[in-house]
């Protein structure tokens, strides 16, 4: 048996896990990259699924030409994913009277959620339930990938969360039997590429609750919903574009409203949210969308502690992270802040601290390098090799 690991990871991010876990000799590294859709495979994947949406709401588009799809196939670089495809050929169907071409793969996702969330408001207010309580509860269901009846209890009688949907008693009461909706509880909105346009659509409806509704959604399970909250930002944000709409927004006066955004708005100057947040950020190969709340973090933290060596360690974790952001002159300050703190502490007790400086001046070298100072990258690395040889010196085997 052969197994196909999915992931939108390096396989490089994988390898730790791999040897910790006694993996490594049974993986193929080599991978099998998921390409675009040309020419005769993906007019059929549209065909297909143009002529069973068409079935499926009863309405008679008129058929499309190889030569009309491969127009739009070229209107922008995107439309060549097999997801947007698909999407296309389903509003194609829901909207024969509108040219194929008008319009590019991520714009119909976006339509088509914006058509699901108006749906589920005509639903939610016909049953009386308030118009927004169903587009929210599929919401926050895409963060935590599904949620149980007794989280949706837990968050409709949260104090000052403000959400709109009520118990789960009266939504099995008034809503009965739904795709989405079982026994156990509401089932998460899928693909993800839809669940995370769904997401930010219905948070920017309550932009400023956003961040308390986001960390209400994720606080029970960091680790496992911080995953998820990844994944959805950067398909928002990458594969959608919906950042770059969101700056267009804020250019017009409008809040910064994306997942990332708001996640990071949920801890900043709370400390205690932050030491909640902490451990499960701490890889310096955290999803692209995490890094403006990781950062967020280890800045907040810095200013509510005083002790030494733990500054260091948030130093040094604010020049990880802030490298991947690409801010080189910040990264630079924190790394030589993490070197500063620490030579602080080992003049008072070298043996307790004198490894950890090398590593910091190690840091600091890799940093100067990408800042043109070679110099300095190698009177930083001279230090920490002259270190770690007297400490292999006093004891080869540590």
């Amino acid at each position: 048996m052969r197994v196909l690991f999915l992931s939108r990871r390096e396989a490089d991010a994988w390898r730790q896990l791999a040897l910790d876990t006694k993996a490594d000799p049974s993986i193929d590294w080599a991978p099998v990259i998921v390409g675009p859709l040309k020419g005769k495979a993906a007019y059929n994947l549209f065909h297909s699924a143009f002529e069973r949406a068409a079935e499926a709401e009863e309405t008679a588009p008129p058929p499309v030409s190889t030569e009309v799809f491969k127009a739009w196939l070229d209107h922008a670089p995107e439309n060549d994913r097999a997801l947007f495809i698909l999407a296309t050929a389903i509003y194609c169907a829901l909207h024969p009277d509108r040219p194929i071409v008008d319009y590019k793969g991520r714009e119909v996702v976006t339509a088509l959620v914006e058509r699901e969330i108006a749906r589920l408001r005509n639903t939610s207010d016909g049953v009386g339930l308030g118009t927004e309580a169903l587009s929210q509860l599929l919401a926050f269901a895409a963060i935590r990938s599904g949620m149980d009846r007794e989280t949706i209890d837990s968050l409709a009688n949260t104090s000052g969360l403000n959400v709109d949907f009520p118990t789960w008693s009266e939504i099995v009461e008034k809503i009965g039997p739904t795709s989405w909706l079982t026994d156990d509880g509401v089932v998460a909105p899928e693909p993800d590429i839809l669940a995370a346009c769904l997401v930010v659509e219905v948070f920017r409806r309550n932009a400023t609750a956003a961040p308390d509704w986001l960390w209400a959604a994720i606080e029970d399970d960091i680790y496992g919903h911080l995953g998820t909250l990844g994944r959805l930002s950067y398909d928002a944000e990458v594969i959608l574009g919906l950042c770059e709409r969101a700056l267009e927004d804020i250019a017009q006066g409008a809040t910064d409203s994306t997942l990332s955004a708001w996640l990071r708005d949920a801890v900043a100057g709370n400390p205690e949210r932050c030491d909640t947040i902490e451990s499960a950020i701490r890889d310096p190969r955290i999803e692209g969308g995490l890094l403006p709340t990781a950062i967020t973090v280890w800045q907040t933290l810095l200013e509510s502690t005083s002790d030494q060596y733990r500054q260091a360690d948030l130093w040094n974790n604010l020049s990880n992270h802030t490298g991947m952001h690409g801010n080189v002159l910040q990264v630079l300050k924190a790394s030589r802040e993490s070197v500063k703190a620490i030579r602080r502490l080992t003049k008072s007790n070298p043996a307790r601290y004198e490894p950890d400086l090398a590593g910091s001046l190690n840091n600091l070298s890799n940093r100067l390098i990408t800042t043109s100072d070679p110099q300095g990258a190698l009177d930083a690395i001279r230090e920490a090799v002259e270190i770690y040889g007297r400490l292999a010196a006093a004891s080869p085997a540590r």
